[in-house]
């Protein structure tokens, strides 16, 4: 999968900008705050439907302008070309088409453009709250399995009315028949969430653990998914056990107004040789681990679908040591369309295309190839 051409208008520092991409290295090069990462979050927010910074759609409009406008053309090895689009405006409305089509559920269009980012703020996968990590798995799995963002979004909408009716209970208000009714739809579908992500962790970890190894020079990884479910085996266990906890928590819940089970709880346990990642490695070992998770996200994505995605690393050179950026150099297919961005003017490869920005403008750099 590669991404041929894009076209900004109006997104973050960016006025209006066609560009054709280099279908194996792009090195995007500039000072700090010119809009290097903008390009990348451009490509990503086509992939995601949303910014892989956290920041509304409202944040991503140029400042003075009343909306943006995105597209990107695809190319795929496996299926035909495609134009994905996305606009918003101050109306507070996302609009989306796919080849011309309109599009009105974002499952429809997550993962069409399949990419993998990793940025500085990937190392709190690693050491941040256990959501962090819970969004990696969602974001793979979503970009992978387009029935599980459905899934995802049901589940969430399910979690939000059972707390309400949850809290109700605290008002003397509540009513046990329609709580009985949210409950057997939380098991529903959060069971099935629980054994989709279980799936992928079974998938990614020795991946990921292959991947560390390499780049670390040696050292061991594990990747263990930690469900609230701890002595579920397998997925009529996985039901029957939520059931017997939501059951168990329930005058819990009820007192507290707030869902206490589920798979909005739990968590990714790393290892690197024996010991938790989180509490003990350092930040060089936190770094390469968060990569390796990328790069087992591109080899699964290939192994799942018969391509890889496109890869995007945001400043990622620059916090790796000469030995590890050899290394992650080196695992750079020529199959894979590679985005970085770097502040070295002189960044050199041996095939591929820079481009200089310079305040929401680009201009063509050396280009070199094999």
């Amino acid at each position: 999968m590669k991404i041929k051409h894009l076209i900004i208008e109006n997104f973050r520092n960016y006025q209006y900008q066609q560009i054709d991409w280099d279908d194996q290295i792009n090195i995007i090069c500039g000072l700090n705050a010119q809009g290097k990462s903008n390009l990348l979050e451009a490509i990503s927010y086509l992939s995601l439907a949303s910014s892989f910074r956290g920041a509304t759609s409202e944040k991503l409009l140029k400042y003075g302008c009343d909306c943006f406008f995105l597209e990107g053309n695809i190319i795929r090895q496996q299926q035909p070309p495609l134009t994905i689009t996305a606009a918003y405006a101050n109306d507070k409305q996302r609009r989306w088409k796919i080849n011309g089509v309109v599009q009105t559920k974002i499952s429809s269009v997550v993962g069409l453009l399949h990419t993998v980012i990793f940025a500085p703020e990937d190392l709190f996968i690693i050491k941040g709250s256990p959501s962090l990590r819970r969004r990696f798995l969602d974001v793979q799995m979503s970009q992978l399995y387009p029935e599980y963002c459905s899934m995802l979004i049901r589940y969430n909408q399910i979690l939000r009315q059972r707390n309400y009716c949850l809290k109700e209970f605290s008002y003397g208000t509540g009513n046990n028949e329609t709580l009985t009714a949210w409950n057997q739809q939380l098991i529903d579908v959060g069971s099935q969430i629980i054994i989709q992500r279980q799936k992928l962790i079974s998938l990614i970890g020795p991946l990921a653990a292959k991947y560390y190894q390499d780049l670390s020079g040696g050292e061991q990884l594990t990747v263990v998914y930690r469900s609230f479910l701890a002595q579920a085996a397998n997925d009529e266990d996985i039901r029957l056990s939520f059931e017997r906890l939501l059951h168990r928590l329930l005058a819990v819940e009820k007192q507290r107004g707030l869902s206490l089970c589920g798979p909005h709880r739990d968590d990714i346990d790393f290892h690197i040789n024996g010991e938790a990642a989180r509490s003990y490695a350092s930040q060089g070992q936190q770094r390469t681990l968060a990569l390796s998770l990328k790069f087992a996200e591109l080899e699964l994505s290939y192994q799942q679908k018969g391509e890889y995605p496109v890869l995007l690393l945001d400043d990622v050179l620059s916090e790796l040591d000469q030995k590890r950026q050899s290394r992650l150099l080196q695992l750079l297919d020529s199959n894979i369309q590679t985005f970085i961005t770097d502040t070295d003017f002189d960044f050199d490869l041996r095939r591929g295309q820079k481009l200089i920005v310079d305040n929401g403008q680009l201009s063509q750099g050396r280009v070199n190839h094999e």
